[in-house]
């Protein structure tokens, strides 16, 4: 293995030191200086040997989580949003609970044949809460039928204009991870997520997230626009309304090449930023960098960008299963009906082979340092610029990048010790 070439090694400095990240098992070394001595190539070789097959894959690749379309309807009226406003191809369709039970009932015979011991059920939208009454049932049913020995969590991904007491008290007790969009504060917020009469939506959920907060850590995530590219500004803010776990999305459908220059040194500012913060023992989740830096800490490579079609189905509101819920209505990207186990779990299974191993993917891939790190692109986004699963969007690769190098020089740069405090806070 040659330290010196690509795309085993990445080399980057950080601290005034000289490191390398090796693709292949995820051992993140100092070394003198570049370039190296004949003397010190040979030994970063022998420890590199030793380190061979001490990173994994993630997996099992099997059924684990489901998400539920409960309903196409939503309240709000987002400029960005995928869905059509939250309707998809469909208006106005609302899930069945029959529907809703055969797609538990599918996630959990999944989970027992495979010998699994979690399992999630999420649910989505439109906006969710609109199907309160489905989303009762189905948490009811879901936990009176949950095998034996299934660690059970449920998620939800809301507006927050519903989210009062009762529906935050329910979550706290039947174990649920709550995210909520918010685009940072009232003025970049209602630039683009708006009620259906143009109105801004911030002054209406601003009181219902922060007293959600108070009982459940909920997950802040800010779409990233044109207009809110200061990452740092929104973290400030959601710190100010009480977040301990924020993550960033990208509106990748709209956001002008131009722009990913910015939020490329938005990412390097807010690392920085966030660096400051963990050395003075202010913890807190960006999920963006705590999530690789885990990856890294546990050596889990990446088969592909998510879990999407691989432990994860989204379930539309007439029970077609998809990738994930952003292709809803997209039929080359429909996996089978509800009620057609075995169709699902053969094209799931077909998807699962067709995605090699990631840094065999394309060309780009193979000679990209990250590409375990990685695992490729969204689907969804990649489908949307005409593009298949293995295809590359130049723009977003260089804004992983940007993120990984980022993500590599926080490693290093947190002392062990204070790494062990983060790792326990972002693990409890």
């Amino acid at each position: 293995m040659g330290v010196e070439g690509e795309p085993n090694i990445f080399k980057f400095r950080a601290n005034g030191q000289s490191y390398v990240f090796h693709r292949d098992s995820f051992s993140v070394l100092r070394v003198p200086r570049w370039p190296l001595s004949d003397e010190d190539r040979v030994n970063v070789e022998r420890i590199l040997e030793q380190e061979k097959g001490k990173a994994r894959d993630v997996g099992p690749l099997t059924l684990r989580t489901v998400a539920l379309n409960v309903t196409n309807n939503c309240n709000f009226a987002c400029d960005y949003c995928f869905a059509n406003q939250g309707d998809f191809d469909n208006p106005g369709l609302v899930m069945s609970e029959a529907t809703a039970i055969n797609a538990v009932d599918l996630l959990f015979k999944n989970v027992s044949d495979n010998y699994q011991d979690r399992a999630a059920i999420a649910f989505f939208g439109g906006e969710p809460l609109l199907g309160w009454n489905l989303i009762k049932k189905t948490v009811s049913y879901a936990e009176v039928n949950c095998p034996e020995g299934i660690r059970l969590k449920f998620l939800i991904t809301t507006n927050a204009s519903l989210l009062d007491k009762e529906k935050t008290d329910f979550f706290k007790e039947h174990n649920f991870s709550v995210m909520v969009s918010l685009d940072g504060a009232r003025e970049e917020n209602d630039l683009h997520r708006k009620f259906k009469d143009g109105s801004g939506t911030y002054g209406s959920i601003v009181e219902n997230i922060k007293r959600a907060n108070e009982s459940i850590p909920l997950t802040f995530r800010a779409t990233i626009t044109g207009d809110n590219l200061d990452l740092i500004k929104i973290v400030e803010h959601f710190r100010s309304l009480g977040a301990s776990i924020i993550t960033f999305g990208i509106d990748n459908d709209h956001l002008r090449k131009e722009n990913y220059a910015r939020v490329v040194v938005s990412y390097r500012e807010l690392a920085n930023y966030y660096l400051r913060d963990i050395m003075a023992g202010n913890f807190y989740e960006i999920t963006n960098f705590t999530e690789v830096l885990l990856q890294i800490a546990f050596r889990e490579r990446k088969v592909s960008h998510c879990n999407a079609g691989l432990s994860y189905l989204g379930v539309s509101a007439e029970g077609s299963l998809y990738k994930c819920p952003r292709f809803t209505g997209v039929e080359q990207h429909k996996f089978g009906d509800i009620k057609m186990a075995d169709e699902v779990t053969e094209r799931r299974n077909a998807f699962i082979e067709q995605l090699k191993v990631a840094r065999e993917r394309n060309i780009r891939c193979s000679e990209c340092p990250f590409a375990l790190l990685c695992g490729g692109l969204c689907h969804y986004d990649l489908f949307k610029k005409g593009k298949g699963d293995s295809g590359v969007i130049e723009e977003q690769c260089l804004l992983r990048r940007a993120i990984y190098t980022q993500v590599l020089k926080l490693y290093v740069g947190v002392p062990d010790d204070v790494k062990r405090e983060l790792f326990l806070f972002l693990s409890r």
